[in-house]
C-alpha cells in the first residue's frame, strides 16, 4: 500500500512534536551523493535516505528520514525550517531509475522542490506524481483514459492508482501553500509544471 497522510501521522506520532497537517513521501533529489562527499554528514541533503516524509506542522516544515529492514521506519528529523522563513521553489522533472536486477531503466514523473533556509541551508527533494506508475503508465490515472476503459476491473484498479495520486498532489499543495507558495491546480501529474516560488 501506498503510504498516506494517515500512515505519516501514526508513524511519526513519537518522533514530530507538533500534529502533522499534510505530509508526502520524498526522495534524494540530485547531487545529494556528491554533498555527502563533500560536506559530510552536516549538510542535510547528505542525511537523506531513499524514502524521507515532507511533512508540514502548525509552525515548521520537516523532513524525517526513513530506514530500517522494510525502508520505512522513521529514523530521525533532518531538518525544521520554520514556516515564515523558508522559501520552496518547484519544478516538474523526469527521472530514470536503473534497475541492476533487471538491467533495465524506468522513468516517472517528479515534483522537484528546492527548498532554502533563512541560513542559506539549501536542499534539493523529488516527490512522485504519479507513485507506482512508470513511463507511459503514468498516463492510466487521467479523465481519458479512464473514460476510454471498458473492463470495469482494470477501470477501478485505475480508479484507485488516481485516488493515490490525488492524494499526494493535495497534501504537497497544502504543504506548498503552508509555506508561501500558491500551487497553481493540477489534479493529475503533467509532465512540466511551471517553477513557482515564494519567500516570507
Amino acid at each position: 500500500m501506498m503510504p498516506t497522510v494517515a500512515t505519516a501521522q501514526r508513524d511519526l506520532a513519537e518522533l514530530c512534536p507538533e500534529p502533522v497537517l499534510a505530509a508526502v513521501m520524498c526522495h534524494r533529489g540530485p547531487g545529494a551523493s556528491g554533498l555527502k562527499k563533500l560536506f559530510g554528514s552536516k549538510d542535510p541533503s547528505s542525511q537523506l535516505a531513499i524514502n524521507n516524509w515532507l511533512v508540514l506542522t502548525p509552525t515548521a516544515l520537516r523532513i524525517i528520514s526513513l530506514g530500517g529492514r522494510t525502508g520505512m521506519k522513521p529514523r530521525k528529523e533532518v531538518a525544521a525550517w520554520p514556516r515564515a522563513a523558508v522559501l520552496v521553489a518547484v519544478e516538474g522533472a523526469e527521472v530514470s531509475s536503473y534497475f541492476a536486477s533487471t538491467g533495465s531503466s524506468l522513468d516517472y514523473r517528479v515534483h522537484r522542490l528546492h527548498i532554502t533556509a533563512a541560513d542559506g541551508t539549501m536542499l534539493v527533494t523529488d516527490v512522485r506524481s504519479a507513485p507506482m506508475l512508470f513511463g507511459d503508465d503514468q498516463d492510466l490515472v487521467t479523465d481519458e483514459a479512464i473514460a476510454a476503459e471498458s473492463d470495469p476491473e482494470v477501470r477501478e484498479a485505475m480508479l484507485g492508482l488516481r485516488e493515490m495520486t490525488d492524494e499526494v498532489n493535495s497534501n504537497l499543495a497544502a504543504i506548498l501553500t503552508g509555506c508561501g507558495v500558491a500551487p497553481q491546480p493540477q489534479p493529475h501529474p503533467q509532465p512540466q509544471p511551471q517553477p513557482q516560488q515564494a519567500s516570507f
